[in-house]
């Protein structure tokens, strides 16, 4: 999960629209693949709001560098 959270850093101070969509790609990939089952751990739905904040973070990315 960590390198998820460096390339969201790496992708705010270079942004890069190929990189951008390969990586929210990935994230929402990571969110899918964590689906919460009959059998729910703490730490499923821990993993499964970081994959959703970091999903939402690159859309915020996105729109901060679209209007610069």
């Amino acid at each position: 999960m960590f390198f998820v959270l460096e390339k969201a850093y790496n992708l705010f101070y270079k942004f890069n629209p190929q990189e951008y969509n390969k990586y929210q790609f990935e994230t929402y990939q990571i969110k899918k693949e964590i689906k919460l089952g009959n059998q729910v751990k703490i730490q499923t739905i821990h993993l499964h709001n970081i994959a959703r904040l970091l999903n939402s973070l690159y859309g915020t990315i996105f729109l901060i560098k679209f209007e610069s």
